[in-house]
């Protein structure tokens, strides 16, 4: 990569999610612990990486203008990162009189700089996605704002690094092939990470699960409980791939209901008080897959998302423990399909990775005693 590349790391929320989404759960103590937030997976990402965030210089805010934020153009271009969050269908702003991000369903190209509604419907958001097709629109006009792809220049976009959960994961899909399709922006490579991709009960079209060749990497994780009917995850068998020999695909396997792939709980100081052991792994997962390919995150994500090899192995006898847990939390969803995802995997282990992890630890007592 050379100093003048980008990288454009965009963060996608999932239904009725938004940056802003910190809710309280004050009132959720029947579990017995005194839990103030929920921390949501897209917001934690993306508030963990580096870089300038587009929308801040995009869009004319009430409460913190770029003349505010202080930033010129050349600030925008010696960033090596740039940042792009999208909110997921069916979002609602949580602080309406002040918050003028661009939500689902608001854009269109006069709205750049000043968000209007466009009268889209929450609840059909919620339903059928709608408002994801801005989305693709209103990143796609980002980047073509920012990025000129003359080689070796200030604006050279060399790579897209996305992360999307839910209903965000298949909005990285539309996106990636909304890209390949661009004349300027075909050749830019593309790796996306689809935590518990979900396209809803209706509306599925090819570029929701098809993946194009401007994407080197793909990997989902992938849970093995649905709570909501309509709302499974997209499957290894329904996913196309178009060239195979140069998109990489991985699927992660791990227990656990939808939206314990993205939420955890946290006290009035940002102290984790809940800290589920499968949706720890799922966050190593997706934190060392997008750092492999480019994307920068503040020195402080390491120390919190990055597990060593013991540490995930600690994780994995936990989840073992409280397997019947997990199997309590939906409806299981995997009786078909489980062999998609762990062909080869013995049944005392979660997945391939917690497998491999424990032939790593006892090879060098097998190599001895050989």
């Amino acid at each position: 990569m050379k100093a003048t590349d980008k990288t454009l790391a965009i963060f996608l929320h999932g239904t009725g999610r938004e940056r802003s989404d910190r809710h309280s759960l004050k009132k959720n103590v029947k579990r017995g612990v005194q839990a103030f937030y929920r921390e949501d997976m897209i917001r934690y990402f993306s508030k963990l990486s580096e870089g300038i965030d587009l929308s801040d210089f995009y869009i004319d805010r009430t409460y913190v203008s770029r003349k505010k934020l202080n930033l010129t153009y050349e600030d925008l271009y010696s960033s090596e990162q740039h940042i792009l969050v999208l909110d997921g269908p069916g979002a609602k702003a949580h602080l309406p009189k002040i918050y003028k991000h661009m939500m689902p369903g608001d854009f269109d190209i006069g709205s750049m700089h000043n968000p209007i509604s466009l009268g889209k419907s929450s609840f059909w958001g919620k339903i059928t996605g709608a408002g994801w097709d801005e989305n693709v629109a209103y990143a796609l006009a980002i980047i073509e704002r920012t990025y000129d792809q003359i080689p070796n220049g200030k604006r050279y976009l060399a790579r897209i690094n996305m992360l999307g959960w839910s209903r965000g994961g298949v909005t990285a899909l539309m996106l990636a092939n909304a890209l390949s399709r661009h004349p300027k922006f075909k050749n830019v490579e593309v790796n996306i990470m689809a935590a518990d991709p979900v396209n809803g009960p209706v509306g599925l079209e090819p570029d929701h699960y098809t993946l194009p060749p401007n994407v080197k990497n793909f990997s989902a994780i992938i849970k093995s409980t649905a709570a909501n009917f309509g709302f499974s995850p997209l499957h290894k068998s329904q996913l196309r791939v178009l060239n195979p020999q140069v998109t990489q695909v991985e699927y992660f396997f791990m227990y656990g209901n939808h939206s314990m792939t993205a939420d955890f709980v946290l006290d009035k100081s940002g102290n984790t008080i809940v800290e589920d052991p499968a949706l720890v792994l799922c966050y190593d997962f997706a934190y060392k897959f997008l750092q492999k390919n480019g994307t920068e995150f503040s020195p402080i994500a390491k120390k919190q998302i990055a597990l060593t090899p013991q540490e995930k192995l600690n994780c994995y006898a936990k989840v073992m423990m409280n397997r019947a847990h997990y199997q309590k939390q939906g409806k299981v969803i995997y009786n078909r399909r489980s062999q998609e995802y762990l062909t080869g995997v013995a049944a005392n282990f979660v997945n391939k990775e917690h497998q491999d992890l424990e032939r790593q630890r006892c090879a060098p007592w097998g190599a001895e005693g050989a």
